[in-house]
């Protein structure tokens, strides 16, 4: 899951209470210490945060294979390549297997 707060001090107490209740229902355990969180306001995260369970990235995440950083700008420069060769490969690489089959 990925997830924004804009108040991070007052929501995400309340976010991990709803994730420990749905947890109990579902038997759905989250493992916290994989969890990453990544603030924007470094100030906040020093200030008001220190004492949550996740791991804390200040310079940059990673999810869903895509690499996550501020200022948001440098997403594509950072993601846009790599993603551009990925899709190429496979593209190649499917109509190799498709030219086979014919």
């Amino acid at each position: 899951i990925l997830l924004t707060l804009s108040n991070p001090p007052i929501s995400l107490p309340a976010v991990l209470k709803m994730t420990d209740s749905f947890g109990s229902l579902s038997r759905y355990n989250i493992n916290w210490s994989k969890s990453e969180a990544m603030p924007r306001n470094p100030h906040t995260f020093q200030a008001d945060l220190v004492g949550s369970p996740f791991v804390w990235k200040t310079s940059g995440m990673k999810y869903l294979g895509v690499n996550i950083v501020f200022p948001i700008t440098k997403i594509f420069s950072l993601n846009g390549p790599r993603v551009v060769q990925v899709i190429s490969d496979d593209i190649k690489r499917w109509l190799t297997i498709c030219m086979g089959q014919s």
